[in-house]
C-alpha cells in the first residue's frame, strides 16, 4: 500500500530487498499480516463462488505497492495483497492495478511476469484517483469484479471510490484508518476549511459528528463508521452491522476497521462466512447511527 497525494512521501527506507527475488519489499506494520488474512479468504471464496457463472472477473487494486511485504517487527516476507490475488485458484481474468510510486511500479511488474498467461494484467503507474477513472472506463456490466481499497490514512476520496463503482458488480473491501489517521489528526482536519476527512466522507457532516462526540471517543468510532455507511448505501451498496473487522498492533491498539460492502446479498454472506474463522482473535466493530 503505497502513499498518493497528500500522504507523506516515501523513503527508500520504506523498502529492503526481498530475498525470495531481490526485488524492493514494502515494510509495514505487522499488523499487516491480519488484513491480508482476510483477503485471501475472501478473493478464495469470491472466485469459488462466481467463477462458473461470470466468464468475466475482475480484481482491482488501486494501492497496489510492490507486490511484496516485509514485516516491520517479524522481519517476515509475506505476499502483499497483488500476489494474493494473483495466486487464487482458479485467478480472476483481468487484474488491474495501480501506484503512483516508480518503485513499486517496477517491482510489481516484474512480480507479474510469471501470471501473464493466466490473466489479462494491467498495470497503471498513476495516483489511485486518475486510475479509478481508467479502470471503470475498461470495465463493462458483464464483468463481477473484487475492489481492495488500501491506502495509507485516508487517502481515497469518497468520488473515485463513486466513479469506479458505478453500473458495475463490485465487492468493496476498504482500509478505514479511523486509528491510523481518522483520530489522530481530526482535531488538525476540524480546522481546515477542505480536509482529507471532506473529501473521504465527501462532505462535511462528520464535523457536526465530531462536534458532538469531542468527550466520546468510542461513540466517535462508531458514528463516523455509520455515516461511512450511510454514504455507500447512497451509491447501492450494503455493510451489515458488525461486519467490520478491527485490526491492531501488538500492543493491541486498533490501526484501522477492514470495511467490506456489497451490492449483492451474496457477498456479505461470503464475508461473514469468512469471518467465522477469525485472524488472532478480532472481532467485529459494531455501527454507530449517523
Amino acid at each position: 500500500m503505497t502513499q498518493n497525494p497528500g500522504a507523506p512521501d516515501l523513503k527508500r527506507e520504506d523498502y529492503v530487498k526481498s530475498p525470495s527475488d531481490n526485488l524492493p519489499a514494502r515494510v509495514v506494520g505487522d499488523w499487516s499480516k491480519d488484513k491480508h488474512y482476510y483477503l485471501k479468504r475472501y478473493i478464495e471464496i469470491f472466485e469459488l463462488g462466481v467463477h462458473k457463472k461470470w466468464a468475466s472477473r475482475a480484481y482491482i487494486d488501486l494501492f497496489a505497492g510492490p507486490g511484496m511485504c516485509m514485516l516491520r517487527e517479524s522481519g517476515q516476507f509475506t505476499d502483499g495483497s497483488p500476489l494474493i490475488a494473483l495466486k487464487v485458484t482458479p485467478p480472476f481474468t483481468q487484474y488491474f492495478f495501480s501506484d503512483l510510486d516508480p518503485t513499486a511500479v517496477a517491482a510489481l511488474d516484474k512480480r507479474c511476469e510469471p501470471f501473464r498467461d493466466r490473466a489479462r494484467i494491467t498495470i497503471f503507474p498513476k495516483d489511485y484517483d486518475a486510475a479509478a477513472s481508467d479502470i471503470a472506463a475498461k470495465i463493462d456490466s458483464k464483468t463481477i469484479c473484487l475492489a481492495f481499497l488500501d491506502p495509507t490514512g485516508l487517502d481515497l476520496k469518497f468520488g473515485a471510490l463513486k466513479r469506479l463503482t458505478t453500473g458495475k458488480n463490485m465487492d468493496l473491501i476498504i482500509n478505514f484508518s479511523y486509528g491510523m489517521d481518522m483520530k489522530r489528526n481530526i482535531e488538525t482536519y476540524s480546522r481546515q476549511d477542505q480536509s482529507k476527512m471532506d473529501d473521504f466522507f465527501d462532505g462535511d457532516k462528520w464535523r457536526l459528528i465530531y462536534e458532538r462526540n469531542l468527550k466520546n471517543p468510542n461513540k466517535l468510532t462508531d458514528d463516523l463508521l455509520g455515516l461511512y455507511r450511510a454514504k455507500l448505501a447512497g451509491i447501492g451498496y450494503k455493510m451489515e452491522p458488525d461486519q467490520a473487522v478491527a485490526i491492531k498492533n501488538s500492543r493491541n491498539v486498533q490501526m484501522y476497521a477492514l470495511l467490506f460492502a456489497s451490492k449483492h446479498p451474496t457477498g456479505n454472506r461470503f464475508w461473514k462466512k469468512i469471518k467465522q474463522i477469525e485472524s488472532n482473535k478480532q472481532r467485529g466493530l459494531p455501527f454507530g447511527e449517523a
